[in-house]
């Protein structure tokens, strides 16, 4: 879950910041946790229900 909360979770956010770098688009820490944050909260919401 780290890699979807923050862009340096994974070595494959890394990956495709870097390869979208490469195309011209800029992908800041700032722009990823926007998505990311609120995809994480709804992630461990239905992982807590699910277990519980």
């Amino acid at each position: 879950m780290a890699g979807n909360l923050a862009l340096f979770g994974s070595v494959a956010n890394l990956i495709v910041v870097e390869a979208a770098a490469g195309e011209g688009y800029a992908v800041t820490f700032w722009q990823h946790l926007r998505f990311g944050l609120p995809l994480t909260l709804l992630t461990l919401a239905l992982a807590y229900i699910w277990l519980v």
